[in-house]
């Protein structure tokens, strides 16, 4: 800010002393001098403009930063013990499409990555899967979306997790195929 301030000054100073040769110039004459000054004075005032345009943008920058992850959905608590893989399944949808501003459903087994989930969505998406999922042992790997790079493979991630929970929806099937995906 104090930057901003001195910079701000000394364009006003230029300014001044730049009307003032101009000023001088005219009267005594000197048609170059006050030329000059003039040009000068389109020169200062189109930096000034340029320089008040980035401290702006500068400004505005961390919003627009904070502003890139949207507002996940409010929703509850799901119960471990009693764990429905469909409605897990849509948890998870329902947040990857909130996070990507994807309105259509999501193939469960596309990539993520694919449909333009960032590294730093993929660590809000693991933050409200571990609000929803309390108790979820072992908690979620913070490399949640390069192991488990889809929603299917989330989902079965979970529903291998919580089956140690004793989650009557998981199978040995569904278990096995859990494991980080081959990349």
């Amino acid at each position: 800010m104090a930057r901003t301030l001195m910079v701000g000054r000394f364009f006003h100073e230029a300014r001044e002393a730049t009307e003032s040769a101009a000023w001088l110039g005219h009267q005594l004459g000197f048609r170059t001098i006050e030329e000059s000054a003039k040009s000068m004075l389109q020169e200062i005032e189109v930096r000034e403009a340029d320089r008040a345009d980035r401290a702006d943008r500068a400004d505005r920058a961390p919003n627009l930063r904070r502003s890139r992850i949207p507002e996940m959905p409010t929703v509850p608590k799901m119960d471990l013990q009693a764990l429905d893989v469909e409605v897990l399944r849509g948890v998870i949808q329902q947040f990857v499409q909130v996070l990507i501003a994807h309105d259509e459903n999501i193939d469960p087994e596309r990539p993520l990555m694919e449909l333009g989930l960032t590294s730093q969505h993929a660590v809000v998406l693991r933050d409200q899967l571990a609000k929803v999922l309390p108790g979820l042992s072992p908690p979620l790997p913070v490399t949640l979306i390069y192991d488990y790079p889809s929603i299917a493979a989330i989902t079965r991630l979970v529903d291998h997790s919580s089956a140690g929970t004793g989650s009557a929806g998981s199978t040995g099937a569904q278990a096995s195929s859990a494991r980080p995906t081959e990349r």
